[in-house]
């Protein structure tokens, strides 16, 4: 059953507007980062809780968009190990 829903959604175009987004950025950011949600259960929430449907490839991309980053960029971490492995 739900492998024919996800089926389904990736086939529907939920294109929702830059002042929707923002509507939602609030409530992305303490989800997503404040209290550490994954992608898959912030987008959950997100659909059930508000009725806002995104696919994972456009959330990825607004999270990125607006420097909402979990991980230490690569190249950040190599500054970090080279200046430990320098001492």
């Amino acid at each position: 059953e739900s492998s024919t829903l996800s089926v389904r959604q990736r086939h529907v175009k939920n294109r929702h507007s830059p002042e929707e987004w923002e509507h939602q950025k609030a409530l992305i950011e303490r989800l997503y980062l404040d209290e550490d949600k994954s992608v898959e259960d912030t987008m959950r929430y997100l659909k059930d809780e508000k009725n806002f449907v995104v696919g994972e490839r456009k959330f990825k991309m607004q999270l990125k968009k607006w420097g909402f980053d979990k991980n230490i960029k690569s190249s950040v971490m190599q500054l970090i190990l080279a200046k430990a492995t320098k001492r």
